[in-house]
């Protein structure tokens, strides 16, 4: 499959397999988008991973020049898709690949990133017998480093930026294994996979071994929309003025997909994005029914952006209103588990007494956030939110439907899931009209 260049409708989502599908369950990474299409979509994932199997996947000579590449790595359970990325930039001619990791500990056990580092490794050291020079270059974890989604912390991704592309972190490390063992070391509690610190990894004179320089080709290799338009922005917006980048260098950069079809970023892609088509804003927008959408910033993008099947912006200005509250930047979840439950809900309660709306859709994010970080007592707490958010609803949704698509916390109160982070589930169809959508 070659790199794409071009007007598609995109987006992507994670690989939900792993949440739902293999154990019996609805995939949490696919619920959101069917349940605001109404059906089940063609995935992102599901097509890359046939490509895959298919071994029709292949990195275009457009997108990697001969002398370097610089593929970036922050996806989830993708070592096969990373070692056909690797060996068809190796085919190709590159002579020097440096691939920085992000790890995950939130969809999969935490700590299990060394075991994946590890297997990393051994794909790099085989290349290198190849006489491709191949190196990690820097990493960092997923919720502090590089993948903020809906601009709630542009911290998070300047952290991205100084060290997979200035080759600048407070910790170096001759190695990303040696990286990884010894920051959970010294603080077991931060230095969790989700969390840990940005590193870069330094050779034998101290000097950073993979900053991007100009003429070098840079793949974002994650299939999530949600966690990528940010660096995707700053990585090729040369206007681009969220945080100072001290430089830009002028890359060959592709996406694993065309993260926004609005946007048109980025530009060049490896694979097609799903077309989403008739989702239920359009539906409801195309039939003059008026609808209002609230969530924090965590959580804005899945009742707006996924919810219309990966578009930004609305249908009908008209006939939508889009209410977003802030999130707390910088703040963990478990030390902020009430996170906005109470505002949203009372925005939420004053959409449908005033009667303006014929649909309230809100996203409660308290189980699936905070859930997601393992802290039992935050997780508790949190839920206690939600459920005092839920009464402020109550009397505004008498007769209204309550559907919800994404429950983190059930792995934490029922250990026989045996699921590491998050499950999802899925109520039967409601009738569009006049009803009341919220995931909480």
């Amino acid at each position: 499959m070659e790199a794409h260049q071009g007007a598609r409708d995109g987006g992507g989502a994670a690989d939900g397999r792993r949440h739902g599908e293999q154990r019996g369950r609805p995939q949490c990474a696919r619920s959101g988008t069917d349940i605001r299409a109404g059906r089940e979509t063609g995935r992102s994932g599901a097509g890359f991973r046939e490509d895959i199997r298919g071994r029709r996947f292949q990195v275009h000579p457009a997108v990697l020049p001969g002398r370097h590449s610089a593929p970036h790595r922050p996806a989830q359970r993708r070592r096969r898709a990373l070692q056909l990325l690797l060996q068809g930039a190796s085919e190709r001619g590159a002579k020097r690949i440096r691939v920085h990791v992000l790890t995950d500990g939130r969809d999969v056990a935490d700590g299990s990133s060394v075991r994946f580092v590890e297997m990393l490794e051994e794909d790099l050291a085989r290349l290198r017998e190849k006489g491709v020079d191949a190196r990690i270059a820097s990493g960092g974890g997923r919720m502090y480093v590089t993948m903020d989604r809906y601009e709630n912390d542009w911290q998070v991704v300047k952290r991205g930026w100084d060290a997979h592309v200035l080759g600048e972190a407070p910790h170096r490390f001759r190695s990303a294994l040696e990286a990884l063992r010894k920051l959970r070391e010294e603080d077991p509690k931060k230095a969790s996979d989700q969390y840990l610190p940005p590193f870069v990894v330094v050779d034998g004179s101290g000097e950073p071994v993979g900053p991007v320089r100009d003429g070098d080709a840079v793949v974002t290799f994650n299939f999530r929309a949600d966690r990528m338009v940010m660096l995707a922005k700053a990585l090729e917006y040369e206007g681009f003025d969220r945080f100072d980048r001290v430089r830009f260098p002028r890359t060959r950069y592709a996406g694993m997909l065309q993260y926004d079809g609005e946007l048109k970023l980025p530009r060049h892609y490896l694979v097609a994005p799903p077309e989403i088509q008739r989702t239920s804003g359009e539906y409801l927008a195309r039939n003059g029914v008026r609808t209002y959408a609230c969530s924090e910033t965590v959580k804005f993008g899945h009742v707006t952006f996924f919810w219309n099947g990966n578009r930004s912006g609305y249908f009908d200005q008209n006939l939508e209103k889009y209410e977003e509250i802030p999130s707390d930047a910088g703040i963990p979840f478990n030390v902020q588990p009430k996170m906005k439950a109470l505002e949203i809900a009372q925005k939420a309660r004053d959409a449908i007494l005033s009667q303006k709306f014929d649909q309230v859709r809100v996203n409660i994010a308290n189980g699936d956030m905070v859930g997601h970080t393992g802290d039992m007592e935050a997780t508790i707490v949190g839920c206690k939110a939600a459920d005092e958010a839920v009464k402020v609803h109550v009397h505004g949704l008498v007769r209204q439907a309550l559907r919800c698509d994404h429950l983190s916390i059930f792995p934490r109160v029922f250990p026989s899931y045996r699921l590491i982070q998050s499950v999802s589930c899925r109520s039967s169809s409601t009738p569009l009209s006049k009803w009341a959508a919220f995931s909480w």
